[in-house]
């Protein structure tokens, strides 16, 4: 074998390896919290604390009576 041959097959030898890993050691999502709250999105459940759905009514409201509409042109 020539040495270029030898180079190259030294790059498919570690290619094939690389991708041998990276289908074996799949990469994990970090955290518990971010797995759970991966899996209630996947299965349609989705929770919010009402406080926070009443300060978000809040701050909505603020913003719209801080805008004014004239002439067809809303200004906040």
């Amino acid at each position: 074998m020539k040495k270029t041959d030898r180079i190259i097959l030294l790059f498919l030898i570690i290619g094939v390896w690389g991708l041998i890993g990276t289908l074996w050691f799949k990469p994990n999502i970090v955290g518990a919290g971010a797995i759970k709250n991966a899996n209630d999105f996947l299965k349609g459940e989705h929770k919010h604390n009402t406080n926070d759905i009443s300060k978000f009514k809040w701050k909505v409201r603020r913003i719209v009576e801080d805008c004014s509409v004239t002439d067809g042109e809303i200004l906040c």
